[in-house]
């Protein structure tokens, strides 16, 4: 049931039967991708977010780095590696939700070759009786822009994905191995359905930020912000004559387009000096504008849930530091995680095919925003930071928590010298020193049988808790600053500054597994009493 004044709104991305072309229309005229595009490079917000967010999909590359180097296409300089088809991935999924490939096969019926290709230029093709959608249109010029290509415009229809050597088998005893064109992974959030590009919800404020740009062009161009009506003395000619006038009065007024200067005829020589020219004060937008760009860029942002920080803007009166940057780096690998493990996913299911199998996970390595010195000497930084810990309140609390945890037994002596060097900056004998002799629970110790010497001294044995073990092994290879990040966090979830979700999207990143944070959070000493 429709409630009057509430009808549904129109559909945002109609998808129609386009016999013209006999594939799926994307769009009414079915060029929505090649609009979203344009857009795209005509918003100079879009130009700047899109590249952002496809860096933090693509990240740091595959974590094996062996795989970043295979190629995949082609050899010599127009080789694609892997690396390259994730980039190209992830920049086509960062603006088109979607992405596509071109996949040619061997006699062995497995993948030769995979190359990425523009998605802009694929279309599904009409869906037969039962909606099976067998395969995808190719054009590089689906606008029919004539003076785009020298060549005929031409659409040509690919095969589907499917790696199944039965289909494979029967295309090459049809086509012949040498005329098999390959097939063409399309893929899309929901299957045979055209996506939204991913600013589809601010489509119009891109238009309109690139609009106000023309705007203030025409207005520099033809200098209309200042423009002046010069009334001529009588009656021109011929066009000639007037275009000849106008270039004499052109030559006094300045550089290119500095106030432009409008001359209508008085019919009449009758008219006095002083009202030959007259100035003409249009109204200034630059405020509207200006509040309309601000507002334009914000709910760009706001659509990609993307902080400030890393496009290097900053919110009015606020300034940010390096801390605030790596923060939003670590929220925004948060924010994106979902979307490199649905790329992954895409790759290894493709990969099993290929003619050499893979045997991997495909995962990314989340992007960071410096690498660590591998210097042995800390920086002059670090020993200030270290001091300013040392000397604080929650740095004090953090080594009552460590001698705690060490004399529990819930962390290893070990443990707890390496973190007091790593975190605190102390020398081995000072931190050896704060956490004392290790005490020795009788009940845990070995003794000799009476009268029997003993031949190996006394050590301590306390019950193993194998995510302790593991909580300490990761906040040991940590370095220095990512560690203090982490026991800041700590801190500010148990002062309340920070609730539960928000510090697990700030741990997950450094301590790996939920069940690692939780367990750093509920217990961060390891002795059970805050579980």
């Amino acid at each position: 049931m429709i409630i009057p004044g509430r009808e549904v709104l129109v559909k945002r991305l109609p998808q129609s039967i386009r016999n013209v072309d006999y594939v799926q229309s994307y769009d009414r005229d079915n060029l929505y991708p090649q609009r979203a595009l344009e857009t795209r490079y005509r918003s100079y917000t879009l130009s700047g977010i899109i590249p952002k967010k496809a860096g933090f999909l693509n990240g740091e590359g595959f974590e094996q780095p062996e795989l970043n180097s295979i190629i995949v296409h082609g050899q010599g300089l127009d080789a694609v590696t892997l690396r390259e088809l994730l980039d190209k991935t992830a920049h086509s999924k960062t603006w088109a939700n979607g992405f596509a490939w071109h996949i040619n096969y061997n006699l062995n019926y497995t993948i030769a070759s995979i190359k990425p290709i523009p998605f802009e230029f694929c279309r599904l093709e009409i869906a037969d009786e039962d909606g099976i959608v067998d395969k995808i249109a190719y054009c590089t010029n689906w606008e029919r822009d004539y003076a785009k290509e020298q060549k005929p415009r031409e659409i040509v229809f690919y095969d589907k994905f499917n790696p199944d050597p039965h289909e494979l088998y029967e295309c090459f005893t049809k086509y012949g191995v040498e005329g098999y064109r390959g097939q063409i992974l399309y893929w899309t959030p929901e299957k045979n359905k055209y996506p939204l590009c991913s600013f589809d919800s601010v489509f119009e404020l891109a238009q309109t930020q690139s609009e106000i740009m023309l705007y203030a062009l025409n207005q520099t161009a033809n200098g209309f912000s200042a423009g002046h009506i010069f009334v001529y003395p009588g009656t021109f000619q011929d066009d000639v004559e007037r275009n000849a006038y106008k270039k004499r009065l052109a030559n006094h007024k300045g550089g290119l387009g500095a106030g432009s200067i409008m001359v209508i005829e008085a019919g009449t020589k009758d008219i006095k000096v002083g009202d030959l020219l007259a100035k003409t004060d249009l109204q200034n937008n630059d405020k509207m504008f200006e509040f309309t760009l601000n507002w334009i860029e914000k709910s760009i942002l706001q659509n990609y849930g993307m902080p400030y920080e890393i496009v290097g803007r900053q919110t009015e009166g606020a300034m940010f530091s390096r801390q605030q940057i790596e923060d939003a780096y670590t929220y925004y690998n948060a924010v994106t995680r979902d979307e490199r493990v649905e790329i992954s996913r895409v790759f290894k299911k493709v990969f099993q095919f290929w003619n050499t199998p893979i045997n991997s996970e495909f995962t990314i390595k989340p992007q960071v925003y410096e690498a660590e010195s591998n210097s042995l000497a800390p920086s002059p930084e670090t020993l200030k930071a270290q001091a300013a810990l040392k000397g604080s309140v929650g740095g004090v609390q953090g080594i009552l928590s460590i001698q705690e945890s060490v004399s529990t037994g819930k962390t290893s002596y070990e443990s707890g010298v390496s973190i007091l060097i790593e975190i605190f900056g102390f020398t081995q004998d000072v931190a050896r020193s704060v956490l004392g002799t290790p005490k020795i629970d009788p009940a845990t110790v070995n003794l000799p049988a009476a009268g029997q010497p003993a031949v190996q001294p006394l050590t301590q044995v306390a019950p193993a808790d194998p995510v302790q073990e593991r909580i300490d092994a990761i906040i040991r290879g940590l370095s220095r600053r990512d560690a203090s990040k982490v026991f800041a966090y700590v801190n500010d979830f148990k002062k309340g500054r920070m609730n539960l979700d928000q510090a697990k999207t700030f741990l997950m990143p450094f301590l790996q597994t939920e069940d690692n944070v939780m367990k750093f959070l509920q217990d961060p000493e390891g002795d059970g009493a805050d579980a």
